[in-house]
C-alpha cells in the first residue's frame, strides 16, 4: 500500500510517517524530552531564533502523531516557558507582549499545519483502504456468481440433454419431469439474479408491493422447488403450516425469497440431516412467524454479529461453496418488510432462524 499512496516518495519515509501516527505515546514522550533538552542547551547558546526553529520540530511531531489537542497544550507550554525565560533575562513591557503573541501564533501555526498534514495522511490511507475493499468485494461478487449460478445452470444443461436425446423414459425419468426441472432451475436463476440486484439498490429505489398469500401456498410452491435439492443433499425437509392460518399480507415475492434463502442455507450446511420450515401466527401481535431450523453444525457465538454481512462466511464452513450473500439478502428483505430476524444457534446441535413479519397496510 505504501508504494501506491506515496508515488515519488521513498518507502522508508512513508514507513516513518506511518510509525509516527501509529505510536503516539512514544512520539509524545520524545517531544517532551526534546523540549526539555532544548531548554537546557539554549542558555548556553543564547540563540533565540535557533531555539524557536528547533522547538518547532518536537512541537510539529507531537501535533502530527498525538493530535491537535496535545499540540495546542505543548504550544502554549513552550510559549509560556519562553516568556518566563525572557522575563528572567530582563525583557518586559509592550515589547515582551508583542514577542509573546508572535511566538504563540507561530507555535499555533506549526500545530495547525501538522494537524492538517496528519488528517490528510489518514484520509489518504482510508481512501486507499476503501478502494482495496471495493476491489475485493468486486472479486467476491464474481466468485459469488460463479458458485451460485453454476448449480442451476448445470441442472438445466443436464435435463435439457435428457429432453433432447429422448432418453427420459429409458433412464426412468419422464421427459415431462425433465422439462419441469428445467423450468424450476431457470426460475432459480432468475430469482437469484433478481434478489442480488434488488439487495444492491438503496431502500428508496426498491418498491414494496403488498399482497395476500396463504402460508400453505407459499410453502407448497417452495416444496416443489426444493424437492430435488433435498434429494441431492439427502436432507429431509419438513414443511409445516396449518391450513387455517390467516393470509400473509406482505410483498409475497420478497417473503418467498426470504424463506428460499434460509432453506437453501440450511440445506447446504446440513447434508444428510433435517431441516424444518414452520409458519405460525401470533394473533395478539398480528404477526406471522417463520422459522427455519436445522440440526447442522451450528454457528459459533463469535460469528453471529457478522452473520448478515455481505460475503461473510463462517470460518469453519469456507470449504462449502457459496457467495455469502444469502443471509445478507434475507436481512435486507426482512427490513424492507418492516420485520425482524433473530438467530439461535448451538455448535454441534443446529441453528434456528426466526423471522417475524407484521401485516403491511
Amino acid at each position: 500500500m505504501n508504494r501506491l499512496i506515496g508515488a515519488g516518495v521513498p518507502e522508508f519515509v512513508l514507513k516513518i510517517e506511518h510509525w509516527l501516527r501509529t505510536h503516539p505515546g512514544g512520539v509524545g514522550v520524545f517531544s517532551v524530552f526534546s523540549v526539555a533538552v532544548i531548554g537546557l542547551v539554549e542558555p548556553q547558546t543564547r540563540g533565540d531564533l535557533s531555539r524557536a526553529l528547533t522547538l518547532s520540530i518536537p512541537l510539529g511531531l507531537c501535533s502530527y502523531a498525538v493530535g491537535p489537542i496535545a499540540g495546542l497544550v505543548m504550544a502554549a507550554s513552550v510559549t509560556v516557558l519562553w516568556a518566563l525565560d525572557a522575563m528572567s533575562g530582563g525583557l518586559a513591557g509592550p515589547q515582551a507582549g508583542v514577542l509573546f503573541l508572535a511566538r504563540l501564533l507561530s507555535n499555533l501555526g506549526v500545530v495547525v499545519m501538522s494537524a492538517i498534514a496528519a488528517a490528510a495522511a489518514r484520509a489518504r490511507e482510508h481512501y486507499i483502504e476503501a478502494q482495496e475493499e471495493l476491489a475485493r468485494m468486486r472479486a467476491d461478487l464474481v466468485s459469488a456468481f460463479s458458485h451460485d449460478l453454476r448449480s442451476p445452470l448445470s441442472a438445466i444443461s443436464s435435463y435439457a440433454g435428457i429432453v433432447q436425446d429422448g432418453s427420459g423414459e429409458a433412464g426412468g425419468i419422464a421427459n415431462a419431469e425433465a422439462a419441469e426441472r428445467i423450468l424450476i432451475n431457470a426460475a432459480r436463476l432468475n430469482n437469484l439474479i433478481s434478489d442480488m440486484l434488488t439487495a444492491s439498490r438503496p431502500d428508496s429505489a426498491v418498491s414494496v408491493v403488498a399482497g395476500d398469500a396463504a402460508p400453505v401456498a407459499v410453502l407448497q410452491d417452495l416444496q416443489t422447488e426444493f424437492d430435488h435439492v433435498g434429494r441431492d443433499y439427502r436432507t429431509a425437509i419438513e414443511w409445516q403450516a396449518a391450513s387455517d392460518l390467516p393470509p400473509i399480507r406482505t410483498d409475497v415475492p420478497k417473503l418467498t425469497s426470504i424463506v428460499r434463502n434460509l432453506v437453501t442455507n440450511a440445506v447446504k450446511f446440513t447434508p444428510q440431516g433435517r431441516v424444518a420450515v414452520r409458519i405460525t401466527y401470533d394473533a395478539a401481535a398480528r404477526t406471522h412467524r417463520i422459522e427455519v431450523e436445522d440440526n447442522g453444525p451450528g454457528i459459533p457465538a463469535e460469528s453471529l454479529p457478522q452473520l448478515f454481512d455481505p460475503f461473510y462466511r463462517v470460518e469453519s464452513t469456507r470449504r462449502i461453496t457459496g457467495s455469502g450473500l444469502g443471509l445478507f439478502i434475507v436481512k435486507r428483505f426482512v427490513e424492507l418488510l418492516h420485520g425482524q430476524i433473530a438467530v439461535d444457534s448451538t455448535v454441534g446441535r443446529g441453528t434456528r432462524f426466526t423471522v417475524t413479519l407484521p401485516s403491511l397496510p
